[in-house]
């Protein structure tokens, strides 16, 4: 008998054709054992709130939910945490798409390796509709995970399933803005669970023009960057206030944050060209990086040099 898996998600302000299809994705997953519960974190959305409506109404698989205020995505997904029974949860968010098996794939993976918490690849679809491929990663399981994750953020969250005992243990996300995932991994980590990513696809995320992630992602990444580095001391990342690291990350001028987000587009661009095998095109895009972009030139040199250092963490699990 197969075990029931929550789906969580939560949705803002996505377009409904997307919404749509990330739920009709779910919905027709091989896996069927499932529940799918969606929160919409804004209650003035009302052709949101009709279309996931019609979902609930039609699918008995579906619970919806509305917050009376806007609560952000940390609080709204702790609330959908606290409404769930399923002993097995994935994520998603309302406008990527599932591979038709992701959850059969994720829940095998999970069982096959005696695993608490497991994620995936994932392709990328680019505003202007070319699809990217991910990083080509080896399987990485427990140790290899763990030492992975001292040297970059490999988790994607939007493909994360695992079992319910991981968020209960850990109290659910805290709020470390727009870093919340990389937090979660690192606190699982060091609570002991054991943790696999698995190299196939399984999602494909939407790159959006002007999202929160796009937006923040210098925040996110100043973040990224300290929270790796207490995990690499040996210091417990559940200790550093979230308050602290948001004061201390929160005073980039909008200036800041689109010369950011613009440098990181580019260098997106050149590992979407490079993980795909389009090397010709990847070599235009460096060059350009490097000549013309000094914000860029610094993302790029950091990308290669945690590639460095990851590169013999894939040739070990390789063998």
């Amino acid at each position: 008998m197969s075990e029931k898996i929550a789906v969580i998600m939560t949705a803002y302000n996505e377009e409904q054709e997307w919404v749509s299809e990330c739920m009709d994705s779910v919905l027709e997953q091989t896996y069927s054992d499932l529940h799918l519960y969606v929160l919409l974190d804004n209650p003035e959305n009302d052709a949101l709130k009709e279309m996931l409506r019609s979902y609930e109404e039609k699918d008995s698989r579906v619970s919806f939910f509305v917050n009376e205020k806007n609560l952000g995505l940390v609080r709204s997904l702790n609330k959908l945490l606290g409404i769930v029974t399923e002993k097995f949860i994935a994520r998603m968010d309302a406008d990527d798409i599932c591979e038709s098996d992701r959850l059969e794939r994720e829940m095998r993976f999970l069982t096959d390796n005696n695993l608490d918490f497991v994620m995936t690849d994932c392709s990328f679809l680019y505003p202007n509709g070319e699809r990217g491929c991910g990083q080509s990663l080896p399987d990485l399981i427990g140790d290899a995970f763990n030492e992975a994750s001292a040297y970059g953020n490999v988790s994607l969250h939007n493909t994360w399933l695992m079992k319910k005992e991981v968020y209960d243990s850990l109290n659910g996300y805290r709020d470390v803005r727009f870093c919340e995932d990389y937090d979660f991994v690192l606190r699982a980590i060091q609570h002991k669970f054991a943790i696999g990513r698995m190299s196939e696809e399984t999602v494909v995320y939407r790159l959006r023009v002007g999202s929160v992630s796009t937006l923040n992602a210098k925040e996110q990444y100043e973040k990224a960057r300290l929270l790796r580095y207490m995990y690499r001391k040996g210091r417990s990342v559940g200790r550093i206030s979230p308050e602290k690291l948001n004061d201390r990350f929160s005073d980039y001028s909008m200036e800041q944050k689109e010369k950011f987000a613009a440098a990181k587009a580019e260098v997106d661009a050149f590992a979407g060209s490079l993980y795909g095998g389009r090397y010709v095109s990847a070599m235009g895009k460096a060059i350009k990086i490097l000549l013309l972009n000094s914000e860029g030139s610094r993302l790029f040199f950091n990308l290669f040099l945690g590639r460095c250092r990851l590169s013999a963490v894939y040739k070990n699990a390789k063998i």
